[in-house]
């Protein structure tokens, strides 16, 4: 290192360094995961179908679910 960066390493890390090392997590294999594209006339069907999703339990697992904005996740 060039001395200009070890005044600058004296100055600011004062305490002792922590490394970590992250593990990735276990993803699921390609045949255990699915992707549903719904198109919807108006909100009422858009709900209407989400809310059945919902209640009959036919979302298993973990799901990620894309709205417009951020207002609209909350209706």
């Amino acid at each position: 290192m060039t001395e200009n960066v070890e005044a600058l390493k004296e100055l600011y890390l004062t305490g002792s360094v922590v490394l970590m090392k992250l593990k990735e997590g276990q993803l699921p294999s390609g045949d255990q995961l699915s992707q549903y594209h719904i198109s919807c006339q108006n909100d009422e069907e858009r709900f209407a179908i989400f809310l059945a999703l919902l209640k009959l339990k036919l979302l298993i697992g973990k799901s990620i679910i894309f709205v417009k904005d951020t207002d609209r996740c909350y209706k």
